[in-house]
């Protein structure tokens, strides 16, 4: 009840600038306010009415009100689709986002609040608006300490083992020699579930216990594998943004095949990292993050492959508009095997943009390119041979519609392409063009 006291406060103490001060100085004057909300209060709706159609509102401020008023009847469903409507319109309006998450707690859609606060954060005017949402974020996450996710997607590929497509060896000592392991297309299909724990910890942090379980079969049932994480975070809210550190651990067991005596992949990942995210103005946001690893394979046969890696990453994304952003990054990385011939330092850049529709659709489309330079050089004998390099060029798109689900479940599509290039021929023509198809839902 505090929250959604305090939620319908925002609104009403935001009247005065809905929807747009410059364009309706008329509604925004303190008596017409003052007595509209006095009305809305009083369940005098008619009256309300009356005072907008007095003072010349537009039909965006009658529009609004309508939906107010479907809010303090307790149509919440209702209400939330007249403000969904509107921010179609116009997304840069504040005051309907607030009604919005009024709604949304209402009808415990905790993780579409959560969603609106995060817009109404990023586009936070000063940093005394920005912690005001912040703490409202605060009070949303407080009435949802724990929660469930389940997901299934599947996922055709012209790759499932991420192999070269090379078929036999050109050149050199073993010229026309063949590779036996080349890439293998087939259609895989996950399963994966999903839970959480909050932790308040004071008025600007909390911890969170996550954790996760993931089954994947493909259709050659040899590169079957399991997957089962669990991770610790912190968050704490910052002047102008926030400040994450986590901590997890995850487990991935590979089918054997029909090899018994074979190696398989089976391993055990620990990582530490930290981010921090800054807003600067109303419309760019940067992000920094930095990472340590450890993985371990359990099979002697793969303990060549034991490692170490750190990587940082920093990121700007811009709003060109409210409904259009652009972002890029740059992110390096050093990883240290047991074997050198495995160790490499890397580095990758990435661009992107993301639209949104009236309609409801979002798309997204990223262009990346990564290079790894190993230390390793395959040929000592020859003081001409360049140490092993990979680069990898890549595209990806996504595609959801927030107003469509099937059965309680968001279904979205995604799609990637990357092209892997190598002076090394077991590493050269590693292509992947694969689709995957997601259902997700959370409880």
């Amino acid at each position: 009840m505090r929250l959604v006291l305090l939620l319908f406060t925002l609104c009403l103490s935001g009247f005065s600038s809905l929807p747009n001060q410059a364009r309706s100085q008329a509604t925004v004057q303190a008596s017409p306010q003052l007595l509209v909300q006095i009305a809305l209060q009083q369940g005098d709706y008619d009256t309300a009415r009356a005072i907008l159609e007095e003072v010349g509102a537009t039909g965006l401020d009658k529009a609004y009100l309508e939906g107010l008023i479907l809010q303090r009847q307790g149509e919440h469903l209702s209400a939330s689709r007249v403000f969904r409507d509107l921010l179609r319109l116009f997304p840069q309006e504040r005051n309907i986002r607030r009604s919005l998450i009024v709604s949304q707690v209402a009808m415990e859609d905790f993780d579409g609040a959560l969603f609106q606060a995060d817009e109404l954060i990023e586009t936070a005017r000063s940093p005394q608006e920005r912690q005001g949402y912040q703490r409202l974020k605060r009070q949303i996450l407080a009435r949802r300490p724990y929660g469930f996710n389940a997901g299934f997607s599947l996922v055709p590929s012209n790759n499932i083992n991420r192999a070269t497509s090379n078929d036999e060896i050109e050149g050199g000592v073993f010229d026309g020699a063949e590779i036996t392991e080349n890439n293998e297309s087939g259609l895989g299909m996950t399963v994966s579930l999903g839970a959480f724990r909050r932790f308040p910890l004071g008025d600007k942090s909390f911890l969170q216990l996550d954790g996760s379980l993931g089954i994947t079969a493909y259709s050659n049932p040899d590169y079957n594998r399991g997957t089962a994480g669990i991770s610790l975070s912190h968050t704490r809210d910052m002047q102008n943004g926030l400040w994450r550190n986590q901590l997890s651990l995850r487990r991935t067991i590979v089918n054997q095949g029909p090899d018994p005596e074979e190696d398989r992949d089976n391993s055990r990942n620990v990582s530490l990292s930290t981010l921090r995210q800054i807003q600067i103005g109303e419309k760019n946001q940067l992000t920094g993050s930095l990472t340590a690893s450890r993985t371990d394979f359990e099979e002697p046969g793969n303990a060549s492959f034991d490692n170490y890696s750190l990587s940082g990453s920093v990121g700007l994304r811009r709003r060109l508009t409210p409904t259009l952003a652009i972002d890029g990054g740059l992110s390096l990385s050093r990883s240290v095997a047991e074997d050198s011939s495995f160790s490499y330092k890397s580095y990758r850049l990435n661009t992107g943009v993301t639209k949104v529709w009236q309609s409801g659709w979002r798309a997204s489309l990223g262009l990346s390119f990564e290079e790894r330079l190993y230390d390793f050089n395959y040929s000592d004998a020859d003081p001409f041979q360049l140490r092993r390099a990979d680069e990898t060029i890549g595209a990806n798109i996504s595609l959801l519609n927030s107003r469509i689900t099937v059965r309680g479940a968001t279904p979205r599509l995604s799609c990637q392409a990357s092209k892997g290039s190598s002076n090394i021929v077991f590493a050269d023509n590693r292509n992947i063009y694969e689709c995957n198809f997601s259902l997700t839902t959370r409880f």
